[in-house]
């Protein structure tokens, strides 16, 4: 009964209550708003910088600049870039 949006946000917090060591996420951005996204964002660099690994996919390449150090880019499922997000 919930929008995409909601969804995809309950499924974050449940994940993010854990407080795990290594999150792996698919399209976490997926469904949610701008506000939204920017306070993911924000959550994501505060994991990272409490010493978390992040691992997760994703079609929109702005939002890993800004979080992650490292990204590594797939063609038909073989390696095509690996390296840091301005390279």
């Amino acid at each position: 009964a919930y929008s995409k949006g909601m969804t995809q946000k309950l499924g974050l917090a449940a994940c993010f209550l854990a407080r795990p060591d290594l999150y792996v996420l698919d399209e976490p951005m997926s469904g949610l708003d701008p506000r939204a996204r920017a306070c993911l964002k924000d959550l994501l660099a505060a994991e990272r910088a409490l010493g978390a690994t992040l691992f997760f996919t994703t079609h929109a390449l702005a939002d890993i600049e800004s979080v992650c150090d490292r990204l590594a880019v797939l063609h038909r499922g073989v390696p095509y870039f690996s390296g840091a997000p301005r390279a």
